[in-house]
């Protein structure tokens, strides 16, 4: 007989039962009318922010020869709703839920960190650091290794849930964010975000 080989992967000290899990964004809990939400290795909304955001103007997809262009924006409810609603939800099933989150600054990344890592739903939490940093003129977090690295020390102080970053692709050497990111004090990594993309008709 040949064994069964386990599935299960280890991000910190969480264990999945398997790796398989949704990409936040794509992502929501209509969708358990199409798969079993418990066969997952985890699931993972959306990205939320602390406050309520309206996400970019539509159109926000655009459709090309080659595929398609977003500009979805990270539109929110915020946090306490997320907290009151989306949370309650996710929590009815098997599979690990991971919260991913996105903010203006370090200090608004620690804070809802403490809050969800706090949380009895909450089995982890992704940083989307690819998000604009507003104190630092606008560039993502994720696009400086030592931002990088300082946002994830400081949020590992104010929790011990697992950490994931979650990098962009829009920078000349990810390996340098990776390593980083990792030094700080994150536990897995996601890799990457969406590209920066643009479409132009050449006959016009």
């Amino acid at each position: 007989m040949i064994a069964k080989r386990s599935k299960s992967v280890q991000i910190g000290s969480l264990t999945l039962a398997n790796p398989v899990m949704p990409a936040s964004g794509a992502f929501g809990p209509e969708m358990h009318e199409v798969m079993d939400f418990n066969e997952l290795g985890a699931l993972v909304p959306k990205s939320i922010t602390k406050d309520p955001r309206p996400g970019n103007k539509t159109p926000r997809v655009c459709e090309t020869s080659g595929g398609m262009i977003n500009s979805i924006g990270i539109q929110s409810k915020g946090l306490p709703y997320y907290i009151e609603h989306v949370l309650p939800e996710y929590g009815t099933y098997r599979a690990p839920l991971i919260s991913s989150i996105s903010a203006d600054s370090i200090e608004e990344f620690c804070e809802m960190s403490e809050i969800l890592g706090s949380h009895k739903d909450v089995d982890a939490i992704e940083l989307n650091i690819s998000c604009p940093n507003l104190k630092g003129d606008g560039l993502a977090f994720g696009m400086d290794a030592d931002v990088t690295y300082d946002l994830m020390k400081r949020v590992r102080k104010v929790t011990d849930v697992p950490l994931i970053a979650k990098l962009t692709p829009n920078v000349t050497s990810i390996q340098d964010i990776a390593i980083a990111a990792e030094k700080g004090g994150a536990d897995a990594l996601t890799v990457a975000n969406t590209l920066l993309a643009m479409s132009i008709d050449i006959n016009t």
